[in-house]
């Protein structure tokens, strides 16, 4: 079954296409359109549909979250009527809204002895009624409509092996361009989703009026070259760096207020604070937003990456496709089962899709059921086809393993090698018994000492990643011939200031090194540079190690 899950955002549409077979789902493509400035997101949404090579066989999409609210309920009762009474009565007394004018779903998420847990959703019919009738107007037909909860719901449990490990709830902030959702899941299930009216745009337009630019080219600075700092960071950087960062940051200050209040409304329910944070959107990726979370908010902050995540499909996206993406691949896994069983629905009642007749037309089931006597006799053919396939398959791979054996142990006599064969685990003995023999002879076989890609990699992680620098000597005397440290090592770099970090970051880290004063060279772009040319002190020689301890 191919699913398509469908997230409609005001600046463009997003898709997840799975392919659901087996209890097995697997991502077979996904897709982004921007909406032109005039057009509907309905209507974008309807070309990208239109533009699949093939109609998938479900769609489903999501009410937004401020247009739903939804419940989780303990009941003295596994009775299914019984149920469904009790659930009547609480959205009676819990909405300020006449039963009539709501539409609801419920499902639910287990029983404990005589005690069931059910998830509440619930929103109005008028609501209902708008968004289906916006949808259909551009050829829109959904099958399902549920909720972002629902859909985040079904996203975590499914990446769950992708997360951080923590029996305290879990949190999303997915930064759109206009506006962020943010959802807390608990063991499980969900315990809060709302929508807050802060977007990305906010930043580009506090870029844009600090720096006079128009909205187009703060929007262009924001991606290609945006950052924040932490608070506790922000005197480490230039005064230049230090005034973008702020502007960054003071934007951020609304979005932070009410990710606090959402963990604090999470405490409330669960008695835990939140344990991790996840962030997802195109803004995720900023540099320095997620160590500027977590030391607000005082909570583990990662990289929401779900599709990487994804068990199943074994595959590794991009960051920059991976965060575009939760909602989109939230929806399509919750109509893949085992989540189904789980899916609240909206579209049921008056909102259900029609069907094309009132009644049942048995001369359309005649064909369906001869095609399906026709297939139910090839999948007897294929079974016992496979079956001898099978048995052929196993005998080919005894032979070849009884081949392999007489090869692998050169002269073994017949009875040790019948023995082999009937007893694996020998067999599996014998040989790591000869592999470590040739893995004991690899052991004379040791790294260089002198090789400096040890050094190397302690330099990196030494000089800071904004320090851009190019390293035009590395070169060793006689003294230190035998070590990792070079002698003398000569940077190039684009101005004193740069050159002043890399000379503290390279001293701090390797205090056997000196360094003269920095000296105007020109580069082969014809540009000026800054040499700094970096030498091992004489008591470096003859006793520093290569980390410089």
């Amino acid at each position: 079954m191919r699913i398509l899950g469908l997230d409609i955002g005001s600046t463009s549409i997003k898709a997840i296409e799975l392919n659901s077979a087996f209890g097995r789902s697997e991502v077979q493509e996904y897709y982004e359109l921007e909406v032109p400035t005039g057009t509907a997101p309905a209507v974008a949404a309807a070309e990208l549909i239109a533009s699949l090579k093939k109609k998938p066989d479900r769609v489903i999409t999501n009410v937004k979250s401020n247009r739903v609210t939804f419940r989780n309920l303990k009941l003295p009762t596994r009775d299914k009527r019984a149920i469904q009474s009790s659930v009547r009565f609480e959205i009676e007394d819990d909405l300020p809204f006449e039963e009539d004018d709501l539409i609801y779903d419920w499902v639910n998420l287990g029983a404990v002895g005589h005690e069931t847990a059910i998830h509440v959703a619930a929103t109005l019919k008028t609501n209902v009624a708008e968004y289906l009738a916006l949808l259909g107007e551009s050829g829109v037909d959904p099958d399902v409509l549920t909720t972002e909860a629902s859909a985040y719901r079904a996203l975590f449990r499914k990446i769950s092996s992708g997360l951080t490990a923590t029996d305290r709830p879990i949190m999303l902030v997915n930064l759109g361009h206009e506006r962020t959702t943010i959802y807390v899941q608990h063991l499980g299930n969900p315990v809060l989703c709302r929508e807050i009216a802060w977007g990305s745009r906010e930043m580009s337009i506090a870029l844009s009026k600090r720096y006079n630019l128009t909205i187009e080219a703060a929007e262009k600075a924001k991606i290609e070259s945006g950052f924040v700092l932490p608070i506790t960071q922000m005197e480490q950087v230039s005064e230049e760096q230090r005034d973008f960062a702020a502007s960054v940051y003071e934007c951020l200050a609304p979005l932070i207020r009410d990710v606090k209040q959402a963990d604090l409304s999470s405490k409330t329910v669960t008695a835990q604070r939140v344990g991790s944070i996840y962030l997802a959107g195109p803004t995720a990726l900023m540099p320095g937003l997620s160590a500027t979370f977590a030391e607000e908010m005082k909570i583990s902050t990662h990289i929401l990456r779900p599709l990487s995540s994804l068990g199943e499909s074994r595959v590794t996206y991009s960051e920059q496709t991976d965060v575009r993406f939760p909602l989109a691949l939230g929806l399509a896994l919750a109509a893949t089962s085992p989540e189904r069983s789980v899916l609240v629905n909206l579209r049921k009642k008056e909102f259900a899709r029609t069907s094309s007749g009132p009644g049942l037309n048995l001369s359309l089931v005649a064909k369906p059921m001869k095609t399906l006597s026709v297939a139910m006799v090839l999948a007897i053919i294929i079974l016992f086809t496979q079956s001898s396939m099978i048995d052929s398959q196993i005998k080919d791979s005894s032979t070849g393993l009884e081949k392999a054996t007489r090869n692998f142990f050169s002269g073994i006599a017949p009875g040790t090698l019948k023995n082999y064969m009937a007893n694996t685990s020998s067999l599996k003995r014998a040989v790591d018994s000869e592999l470590n023999k040739e893995r004991s002879l690899l052991k004379l076989l040791e790294p260089d000492p002198s090789s400096p890609f040890d050094f190397l990699k302690d330099l990196s992680a030494a000089v800071s990643r904004d320090v851009v620098t190019d390293l035009m000597k590395f070169s060793q005397s006689s003294a230190t011939a035998t070590s990792q440290v070079p002698s003398e090592m000569e940077f190039w770099v684009a101005s004193p200031q740069v050159g002043e970090r890399l000379k503290n970051a390279v001293v701090s880290r390797f205090p056997q090194f000196k360094t003269d004063s920095m000296t105007d060279v020109t580069g082969a772009d014809g540009l000026k540079k800054y040499k700094l040319v970096f030498r091992m002190s004489a008591s470096g020689a003859t006793g520093g190690k290569k980390d410089g301890k």
